[in-house]
Parts: C-alpha cells; structure tokens; sequence
C-alpha cells in the first residue's frame, strides 16, 4: 500500500509540474501577447486561451479521478482543488469569457514548482 502511494505521488507531482510549466507560460504569453484580454477583461475570448485551459481541463479531471480513487491518501482538500479548478476553467472555455481571469488563475499554478521541489 505505502509502495502505491509513494508512486502515485511521484507520478503527480511530476505531471503537475509538467502541467505548470506549459499552462504558466501559455498564461502569461496570452496575456502579454493579446491586449484586448486586458482592456475587456470579462467578455474577451482567445483561442489560445483556450487551449491552455484545455491543458488544465484535461490535468484537473485526472487529479479529481486519482482524488476520488485514492481520497483517503489525498484528503479532501485535494479534491475540492480539482473540482474548483475544473470547474473555473470549464466556465473559461465553455462559456467562452473571463479568459483574462482564467489566464491569472493559471499563472497561480507557478506555485506548484516551489510545493513539488
């Protein structure tokens, strides 16, 4: 059991460095790059945007899955980070606005390096 746990802990904190790495740098490349997210920042959409937030999508539905399998080794709060996280970003793509919120909710992620090191 210790054995699973150690390396599921491993395989997270490597994807989710990974994970901040790309979806950091998307975020502040779009938000440097499309000036329009700045000066509308609640209605203005960006495809780029969007795909980072796919990225994320994709990221925080495996955590809630590993979550839900192994809450007893992660808790709660872990669970909730990923259903709030999901959640926002589906708001982000699916909605198609607060993209500029979105990109500042990701460049959040930036502190997952200094938590994984």
């Amino acid at each position: 059991q210790s054995h699973r746990i150690f390396k599921s802990e491993l395989a997270t904190r490597a994807l989710s460095t990974v994970h901040a790495i790309i979806c950091c740098f998307g975020a502040a490349r779009t938000l440097y790059l499309d000036k329009a997210l700045s000066t509308d920042s609640l209605w203005h959409s960006s495809q780029v945007a969007r795909f980072y937030f796919s990225i994320s999508i994709a990221h925080y539905a495996g955590n809630l899955i590993l979550a839900a399998v192994m809450f007893r080794a992660y808790g709660a709060l872990f669970l909730v980070h990923a259903l709030a996280s999901l959640a926002a970003l589906s708001v982000c793509v699916f909605g198609q606005r607060f993209h500029y919120y979105g990109c500042m909710g990701l460049l959040w992620e930036s502190s997952t390096l200094f938590l994984n090191a």
